[in-house]
């Protein structure tokens, strides 16, 4: 039995925030970890009580390899975590966003399952780098963002069900 609020919410209009909300958090997400430099207090510098005397609690190598590790993952030669690739990613969850809820079709919904699919894989991915990185609050972010994916694969395939080929769901105000 649908509650009045549910009576009124379309499926692309669900969909819609899902994929906006997911590109908000994505962008919190990386300006956290951007913020912190992916550092740990025990890399970070710190200084004597009179403010001389700046030292590092790591060794320059070690330092070097973990930025490596931590700018390493690429797919076809672009980094994940670059501000670049994370403005595409919000651009095409935004696109997607506006394409499921003012023209949803079946093959709309066959492409959200496909992105939500491989960002969520992404995502999952991260939540276990952050965990490994003893970064429980990035973590987190990651781990809210694969439920979001996850709900927009379920409720992007039952966009599919709902329709017969060829046919458009309602969208919002039409």
């Amino acid at each position: 039995m649908k509650t009045r609020w549910m009576a009124r919410v379309s499926l692309p209009a669900v969909l819609a925030v899902l994929l906006m909300a997911s590109a908000a958090l994505l962008v919190v997400g990386a300006a956290i970890e951007h913020g912190t430099g992916g550092e740990s207090r025990t890399e970070s510098v710190q200084t004597g009580e009179a403010g001389e005397g700046a030292y590092h609690d790591e060794a320059p190598e070690s330092a070097a390899a973990e930025g490596e590790a931590a700018h390493g993952e690429t797919v076809l030669g672009m980094e994940l975590e670059s501000p670049v690739s994370i403005a595409a990613l919000v651009v095409v969850s935004l696109a997607l966003a506006g394409w499921v809820w003012r023209r949803p079709t079946r093959l709309t919904a066959a492409i959200l399952v496909v992105f939500a699919a491989v960002v969520a894989v992404a995502d999952g991915r991260e939540v276990g780098h952050q965990l490994s990185g003893d970064h429980a609050g990035l973590a987190a972010v990651a781990a809210v963002l694969v439920v979001f994916r996850l709900a927009t694969i379920i409720g992007a395939a039952q966009l599919w069900r709902s329709m017969s080929p060829g046919v458009q769901a309602t969208a919002p105000g039409a």
